[in-house]
């Protein structure tokens, strides 16, 4: 009876990730000899369907008379378990070519192997203001 109703929710979470979802390639960078990054050696890991959403967290900011809770958006992907097993905290998400997030923590939702969610990390470059 379980299989069945996981078998149930994995249906529905990908017709859903299917119609809502948008494509996101995913990139690990290569490494030299030494260990350091090489732009020439990365490796695209997979091109998956997903949904990007964001959760809410806080910044405590500290102010002279007292503080304040300033709240700000934790961009995450949610992506079928299946299709994203291969992507590991450190890997890039990139859209036509460009670095736009960094993968910083990935979540196997309640440990059933059906939806994995990534939180992610804006991608800085240095001519960004």
């Amino acid at each position: 009876m379980r299989e069945e109703l996981l078998r149930q929710e994995v249906f529905k979470l990908a017709r859903e990730i299917e119609r809502y979802g948008i494509s996101i390639e995913f990139v690990r960078f290569g490494v030299d000899d030494y260990g350091q990054p090489d732009e020439d050696k990365n490796v695209e890991m997979a091109t998956v369907q997903g949904i990007y959403h964001t959760t809410k967290g806080y910044i405590n900011r500290t102010i002279t008379d007292g503080g304040m809770n300033v709240p700000f958006g934790q961009p995450m992907l949610m992506c079928l378990y299946a299709d994203a097993k291969v992507i590991n905290v450190e890997d890039v998400v990139t859209k036509d070519g460009v670095e736009l997030y960094r993968i910083v923590g990935k979540t196997d939702i309640g440990g059933f192997h059906i939806v994995m969610d990534f939180s992610l990390e804006e991608v800085h470059r240095g001519n960004s203001i």
